[in-house]
């Protein structure tokens, strides 16, 4: 039997799988422990909602709902506006 070549696995697993499984954990983690915050922000912010909508409906990866909302600091200017 002859080797099986698992680079472009590999690359795939780093560069694709990989970023969505930690933002997925990022989410997963500020929604569990901060539930009610999550919604007002979803209510607050339009790009928030159609993001969370496009993921959902199977249109986006998390990494490309993450560059619609404008990423992770974006999202902390925006809670920060919804907490005050």
């Amino acid at each position: 039997m002859g080797k099986t070549n698992l680079e472009g696995y590999q690359q795939a697993v780093t560069e694709i799988i990989i970023p969505e499984i930690k933002i997925a954990r990022i989410l997963q983690k500020i929604f569990i422990r901060f539930p009610e915050v999550t919604i007002k922000l979803l209510k607050f912010d339009e790009r928030v909602w159609k993001a969370c909508c496009y993921y959902a409906r199977g249109d986006i990866d998390y990494v490309t709902a993450k560059q619609k909302i404008g990423g992770f600091k974006e999202v902390k200017t925006l809670l920060k506006q919804v907490l005050t």
